[in-house]
């Protein structure tokens, strides 16, 4: 056994007998949480090899590395300062035919922005890196390339192809808004994820994940046993925390719902989990039962109620760091692990690159293996950055520092870029 701190890296093949033997127990309702609620992933790469064994319908890797949430103490603050090397300020051009929602789905890839507002009009746009607007995908409507309502995104890199999660359908576009055509969807899900010639939808029933052919929909194959992995939290059209696809542009896509105990990683060779973390405050198979035949907010309420963890949110990694927060009752609490020190801070991260070092990181949106990307967007998140602005909080050597001081409020976002070497 290896023992970094309060991270330990387990060899699968001692283990085995004995997860196998919690599995059941699990199922047979006599074990109250094996401690798993998870959040970090690729810190364990360096120590992992090849041989994987097929286990509950997913792929086990040789090693995990456990994190032990009870035993982290409250550290003191973490400078983003010392996560990234610099920051860019990205200001998306606000025309009235690329207005931006206050809460979207976003992805970088091939020198673009993806924007998909969750709010109507639901709206497909493509902004450029320096965010000027580039064009519009598809449009509301019933005819061909159109939808009513919209959910998620993907994209194939190697075709340049879009997927777009509509209601019924998933339709097919190329990067210049060319309509390509639609594949009927195998699942009514709401989240999607392209990787590896494969596309992955959220499941909402008894699995987590639904594997399907991208060029007909068919179903190929399914994993995660939502009893198993998410304590039986079935909500269709329901999900608390954001998208369980994390961590998205990049070889190994990440997944964690929102009563996961492990986080997961889609890999060529299966769905392998990579971190788990344990905690006497984990929500349990029972506390879930507790709360069936309330209305699903009415469900999160009584787990926060009951001082829970849950929820993994806010999640990046970086080439030196990785790091998530997660919901205990009613607190949002941060974690970073530290791979060059081998040491995992529980505190608040303090945005020194932007801000004054005393403002909190609060809008993760998007890492890949680049960079990590922030969003300040209308509604509150925007209304905080004018109060920096006015109170001169803003850190003296901030790109486009002069624009953000004469934005006006009804601006499109501001998008924060952090890169490391």
């Amino acid at each position: 056994m290896i023992a970094y701190s309060n991270i330990r890296t387990y060899d699968w093949k001692n283990i085995a007998f004995a997860i196998l033997t919690l599995k059941y127990l699990i199922m047979k309702k006599l074990f109250l949480a094996l401690g798993v609620v998870s959040f970090l992933l690729f810190a364990c790469n360096s120590h992992r090899n090849d041989k994987t064994i097929q286990f509950s319908g997913t792929m086990k890797n040789d090693s995990i590395y456990i994190v032990d949430l009870d035993i982290e103490e409250e550290s003191a603050p973490i400078l983003s300062s010392s996560i990234f090397d610099k920051v860019e300020t990205i200001i998306l051009e606000t025309r009235k035919e690329a207005l931006v929602a206050q809460h979207f789905e976003f992805m970088a890839f091939d020198n673009y922005f993806f924007i998909l507002n969750d709010q109507d009009p639901k709206d497909f746009l493509i902004f450029d890196r320096k965010g000027k607007f580039i064009r519009k995908i598809g449009g509301i409507g019933q005819g061909p390339g159109e939808y009513v309502r919209v959910f998620d995104f993907t994209i194939d890199p190697d075709n340049k192809i879009i997927f777009l999660n509509c209601e019924l359908v998933i339709n097919k576009y190329y990067m210049d808004g060319t309509f390509i055509g639609s594949i009927d969807k195998a699942e009514n899900s709401m989240q999607i994820q392209f990787h590896n010639e494969k596309l992955y939808l959220e499941g909402r029933g008894a699995y987590l994940i639904i594997e399907v052919d991208p060029e007909t929909g068919k179903k190929t194959g399914q994993y995660l046993d939502t009893h198993l992995y998410n304590k039986g939290f079935i909500e269709p059209r329901f999900s608390y925390g954001g998208n369980p696809f994390k961590h998205r542009f990049t070889e190994s896509p990440r997944f964690a719902h929102s009563f996961m105990d492990t986080i997961m990683a889609i890999q060529p060779n299966g769905i392998m989990p990579f971190l788990a973390i344990t905690s006497k405050y984990l929500t349990t198979n029972a506390d879930i039962d507790a709360t069936k035949g309330l209305e699903p907010n009415e469900r999160i309420e009584r787990i926060k109620n009951k001082n829970k963890i849950f929820c993994i949110n806010f999640y990046f990694e970086t080439k030196n760091h990785i790091s998530f927060s997660y919901m205990q009752g009613k607190n949002l609490n941060t974690l970073v692990y530290d791979l060059a020190t081998r040491t995992c801070k529980k505190g608040s991260l303090r945005n020194d690159l932007v801000f004054n070092g005393k403002i909190h990181m609060p809008s993760i949106l998007y890492s890949d293996s680049n960079g990590v990307y922030e969003s300040f967007h209308k509604g509150l998140a925007l209304e905080f950055i004018y109060r920096q602005i006015q109170s001169g909080s803003l850190a003296p050597n901030l790109d486009k520092r002069e624009e953000l001081m004469k934005l006006p409020e009804d601006t499109n976002p501001v998008i924060f870029y952090y890169s490391y070497n």
